[in-house]
Order: structure tokens, then sequence, then C-alpha cells
């Protein structure tokens, strides 16, 4: 199956990349502007076309999908071609990052952009093999973990209805009405995600599991390592030693992206932030050039696009990235030639422009639930303020390696006027952290509230801003023409002049050394020391081997699938791993979620009172209705306090859930009206209701 896996990643990189170049060279963009950036427009077709095509009717499918952004990018290519052929000297023009000279490598001489998205890629893939992919167990292994339930369910529910609109989502897209344990249509979740792990599945013919995974690691290997060389190339386009060194920082934070992929897991906003650089980078680079108009009709197709993007992947990386174009915005009306009085007045409007737009941002209506999501950690400063100056972030033991790199790095900007802006995101997402974990509800509310009010967001937003600080902080360790005239210099004593080579550059090795070291171990102390990426490589391959749903107990789903007809209605205790059955397997089951909001009344009723349904006329009168014929037990006969002593409870399941579901957990082999179908062991049934 690994071979499908990487099946799997090479359509997605195809899907992804090939019409994404084609539309942003027929714009007129460089060619590794295209490619870094190639991603937003393909994931924004995917994702608006089935919002269209559910108000039309029309199903969505590889041919709906692909075929129309394939055309509109080929068109585009087409008419730009055409149009730098006809103009001549007239021709619109050209969109690129500032230029570099080649690189110098064995002697012959190499394209700067060819190789550092090489060693962009290289370092990145590494990173993603070593500390997602070797931890699967198999190649569709998943995490079992309370995110999941909608995301993978979500994607099979995709699959099944050909419904792929973000703003009509639901897990029961493929169920008739009265099959549906929860009442409503669903609304508005950023399903780009989804749209693009059901166009793998379907394209490259493998598991969603599969294609779960393999899109995991083209975000992980591909998309955000070149996005992150786009955007460095644009903030920084004078420092080449620094752009190159920002492979090395881009993947030296633990707790970004493998943070995202143990904790929650947060998929889409980890697709959201490796497109959200990609974007940053197309506006610095239209802002660096200017432009005549037909630069501004471009400059606002792909700020749509890029819009676009971002929203349907998640909407807080819009925000994250409007974070950072006020303090840059700031930054550049703070330069220009004005006398000061002027650039005051126009700097004070502007600041008002950003506060009123971010308040209007909490009176949506569709950002209500994410402001109003509510998230208690109340830590004292004296653990916070060590957590941050160390950068653990609650996840591993203190980055020292990238928290050094990062301090020098703020100095360096700090003492460079030009660049002092770059400080104020930083800042801004410190200050979220810190009020996140202190539960500053004023504070807390203004600044980390679009972000759910986490901190794990607010620390992964804060290290990826640190990445492009952490990689001048390393350049500025390494020898430089400076420090080489220094040590020339016949008037300074020899020790001073050695030290200034040799000490910096040993802390930059050390640095790097802390940060990418395998784990090691001692066996005379019986000692593990691990680097925070070890930890975190340790952290996500323990997450996928948690129990909450076992490969035996899905090997038991997939044989009650085959003993009943393909669309049976099974009603299941979802919080013995069954709410992930129908994602993961595609059995139809009942319930798709732990929680018990939002039950019509027949599913409030079945999961309460189910047992009696050979002498409640009421219950055979609601299972008749929804037309369950099943009942799927995984855990039968285990108690709550049995189940987390075995570690197969999700946290969020508390011991007074377990009573709201004493209908079904208490049917057994000799409970009058169901019939044993397949068993397995004392825990696992499968029954026929009637």
């Amino acid at each position: 199956m690994w071979e499908q896996l990487a099946w799997a990643t090479v359509v997605a990189t195809a899907l992804l990349y090939v019409p994404g170049y084609a539309f942003f060279r027929g714009l007129g963009f460089s060619r590794i502007l295209a490619l870094c950036c190639g991603p937003l427009f393909s994931v924004a077709t995917y994702a608006t076309l089935p919002i269209a095509y559910y108000e039309l009717g029309i199903p969505c499918d590889p041919a709906t999908v692909t075929v129309p952004a394939c055309v509109v990018a080929a068109a585009v290519y087409v008419a730009g071609r055409l149009r730098r052929t006809h103009a001549q000297g007239d021709a619109p023009a050209h969109i690129a990052l500032a230029p570099q000279r080649p690189l110098t490598i064995a002697g012959r001489a190499v394209s700067f952009d060819l190789a550092a998205a090489v060693l962009f890629v290289l370092v990145a893939t590494i990173a993603c093999l070593v500390c997602f992919v070797s931890q699967l167990p198999q190649a569709d292994a998943f995490a079992p973990r309370h995110d999941n339930i909608t995301h993978l369910n979500l994607c099979r529910a995709f699959f099944d209805s050909g419904k792929w609109s973000s703003l009509h989502t639901s897990t029961f897209l493929a169920s008739p009405e009265q099959a549906r344990s929860v009442a409503g249509d669903g609304g508005f979740y950023p399903a780009a995600w989804n749209c693009m792990v059901v166009l793998i599945a379907q394209l490259a013919g493998t598991d969603l599991m599969v294609a779960v995974n393999a899109q995991i690691a083209l975000c992980c290997g591909v998309i955000f390592p070149l996005g992150m060389l786009a955007f460095l190339r644009a903030l920084l386009p004078e420092e080449r030693r620094a752009i190159l060194l920002g492979a090395l920082t881009s993947a030296g934070f633990a707790n970004w992206p493998w943070q995202y992929i143990h904790t929650g897991p947060l998929y889409p906003n980890q697709l959201g932030i490796a497109l959200q650089f990609c974007a940053l980078a197309l506006v610095l680079t239209f802002l660096r050039e200017g432009g005549p108009r037909i630069r501004v009709a471009r400059l606002v197709i792909c700020g749509l696009v890029s819009f676009v993007a971002l929203t349907l992947a998640h909407p807080s990386t819009v925000f994250s990235s409007y974070v950072f174009l006020a303090f840059y915005g700031a930054h550049r009306i703070w330069c220009l030639v004005l006398p000061w009085p002027k650039r005051l007045a126009i700097l004070c409007c502007f600041t008002c422009g950003i506060v009123a737009v971010w308040v209007l941002c909490y009176s949506l209506p569709m950002l209500q639930s994410t402001i109003g999501y509510v998230e208690r950690e109340q830590s004292q400063l004296a653990d916070i303020l060590p957590d941050l100056l160390g950068m653990s972030f609650m996840f591993t033991n203190p980055q020292l390696g990238m928290a050094a790199l990062s301090w020098v790095g703020i100095v360096c900007v700090a003492l460079c006027p030009r660049r002092r802006w770059m400080l104020g995101p930083l800042a801004f997402f410190a200050l979220g952290y810190v009020a996140a974990r202190a539960d500053w509800w004023v504070v807390k509310h203004w600044v980390a509230a679009l972000w759910y009010s986490d901190l794990r967001r607010m620390a992964a937003n804060l290290s990826l801003y640190l990445m492009p600080v952490a990689a001048l902080g390393l350049d500025a360790l390494l020898p430089s023409r400076a420090r080489a005239r220094l040590e020339r210099d016949k008037n300074v004593p020899a020790a001073p002049r050695r030290a200034t080579k040799v000490v910096p550059a040993a802390l930059a090795a050390c640095a790097i050394v802390v940060t990418f070291s395998p784990a090691v171990w001692i066996p005379v102390y019986n000692l593990t020391i691990a680097s925070p990426l070890a930890q975190a490589s340790r952290l996500v391959g323990e997450r996928y081997q948690e129990q909450i749903l076992s490969t035996e107990e899905v090997a038991f789903v997939r044989r009650a699938m085959q003993a009943i007809p393909p669309d049976a209605l099974v009603v299941n205790a979802p919080a013995d791993g069954s709410m992930w059955a129908y994602g993961i397997c595609g059995i139809n089951t009942y319930y798709r979620h732990i929680k018990i909001v939002s039950h019509t009344d027949d599913a409030r009723l079945i999961r309460e009172r189910l047992s009696a349904y050979a002498r409640d006329e009421r219950v055979r009168e609601a299972v008749g209705r929804t037309g369950a014929a099943y009942v799927l037990l995984l855990n039968r006969g285990v108690s709550y306090h049995q189940g987390w002593w075995q570690g197969i409870w999700l946290w969020q399941y508390t011991q007074d859930q377990e009573s709201a579901w004493s209908g079904i957990t208490s049917i057994n082999d000799n409970t009058p009206g169901f019939t044993t179908v397949l068993s397995e062991g004392s825990e696992r049934r499968l029954y026929r209701i009637g």
C-alpha cells in the first residue's frame, strides 16, 4: 500500500501545480513565482466550482472539477503567450521576484531559484519522511482524534454524494432525511482540503485514508516550503544567503506543522497556512514593483484568487495574513518620501482603517462560532514566559536551537531600521499566546478570538513569522565579508580575530545540531536525549498508534459490511470508535459524532431506549421511520472507567455522556428483539434489529 501513497502524492502534486503554474505564467509571472504560487489557483478553483455545482444540481467528480480548471488555466496561458507575442515591445511588464545571480555548484553556474527550490523541498521532504511518513503504521493509517470525526466523515460524505460545497457541509450528504441523526442540512465549513482529498482518491484510485496522508505529506513537503521560499524571496530580496538558510529554519520549528498533525488534527488549517505564504509572496511582489494599470488588474485577479483559496482552506489564515500586511503597510507608509506630518496623518488614517475592519470582522455572523469558542487555560506568567522564551509551546522540550537563532534574529531586526516592522507580527502573536494561556479575557478576545483563542494556533503563527527572523539570525552568525575584513586587519589582535569567526559559527552549528539531531539513547544511564524534532516525531507516531479504533475493529467493521446490504442503516455507539467508521470504511452509521446536541427526536429516543425495542412501541416506530436495520458494537460491555484504563475513549467523552447512549450500549446477546449476525471476542458484535 505504500506505493499507493507515493502514487497519490504524485497525483496530488500534478492536480495542484499543473493548472496553477499555467494560470500564473499566463498572467505574466516568472517561472519560480508561478511554480511556488500555483496551488492558490488550483485550490481556489477546485473549492469554488462545487459551490456553483451544488446550486445547479450538478454532481462533482474529477471530470466536472478538474477539466474546467485546466481549461481556464490553458486559456489564460495561451492568451498571455499571444499577448506577449503580438505586443512585442508594448507587452505588459513581467512580474518577477528580485533577480539573483546564479550559484556556482561544482564549478557550474546553477539558477539560484532552481537550487533554492530543490533545497527547500529536499529539507522539508526529509523532515516529512522522518516526522510523519515513517511514523505511520501503514499507508492508510489515521489519527483517532476529535477533529478527525468531522474531517474524515465529511470526506466520505463528499465521496458518496458528489456534493462538495463549502456552504452546505454535512456528514449526512448521501443519506436521506429520515436516516440522519442530526437535524438540518449543515452550513459553512472550509472544505477545500476535503475537496482535494476526494479528488486525489478518485483520480489516483486509492483509499480515502491514503489520499488523506498523501495530502498531508504534500502540504508539509512541497506546498509549504515552496510558499516559504517565495515569501522569503519577496521579503528579503537582498539577503541571498538568508533565503537559502530559510530552508533550515522553515523546517526547524517542532510545533509547525507537527503539532497540527498531533493535536486536533488541524488539516484544513494546515493547508491554509501552506497557501498563506504563497499569497503573501504575491502581495509583496506586487507592492515592491508597482506598475501600470494592467498590473493593478492582475493584482486584483491574484488577490481575489488568494482570498478565495485561503477562505475556503481556512479563514483564520486570512487574518494571519492581514496582521502581517497591516504592519508591512504601516512600514511602507512611513517610508514614503513625504514630510513627516503628512506621513503621520496617512499612517493614522491607515491604522484607523485597519482597526475598523478588525472590529467589523467580529460582527460577521459566519465568524461567531469561532469568536465564541471558549478554551480555558489559566497558567501563571511564571510558567508562560520561560515557555515563550524557549519556544516549547507546550508541545516539546524547549527548542533551544531555534530559540537561539530567533533571538539573534530579533536583535538583528531591531538594529535594522528598515526591518523593525517585522517585530510587529511577532509581538502580536506572542501577546495572543500569552493572553490565551493566562486567560486575559479582554486581550484574548480582541487578539486571539479569530483563531478560536487557541494557544496552539497562536504559537504556530508566532513560529511561522519567526522563520525569516531565525534565518537572518543564522545568517548573522555565519562568516561574512565584513568579518573576513576584520580578520585581515592587522591592527586587531589575533585572538579576537579568530574569535569573531569561530565563536558565532560554532553557535550556529550547535543550534542546527540541537534542532535536527535524532534521539540518542545512553544505555549507561538508561537515558534518551531527543531534539525537539525527534520529540515531535515520537509524539506523532504515538498519536497514530492509539487504539480508540484499532485495526482489529476496522477489520471487523469491514466484515460487517460484507454481511449486510450495501446501504443498510447501522445504529452505533460512536464513542467506541465507530464515529470514524463511516469516514474510514464507508459503513452507513446512524451516529457520526460523540456530541449529543442537535439530535432529532428519533435519534434521541433510539440512543436512550433502543434496548427496549421488543417492548416499547415508540422505539419500534422510531426505528421504522429511520430505516435502521442493524446495531454495531465495538466495545460491548466496557464501562466508562474500564475504557479510560484501556485508553480507548476520547477525552471529550465524559461520564455524563455514558448514560446518554445506554439504550445502545446495554444491548447484549440475550436482549429480546436483536439477533447476532457477527461476533468477535467478547466486545465486537453486529446485531440485526427485529
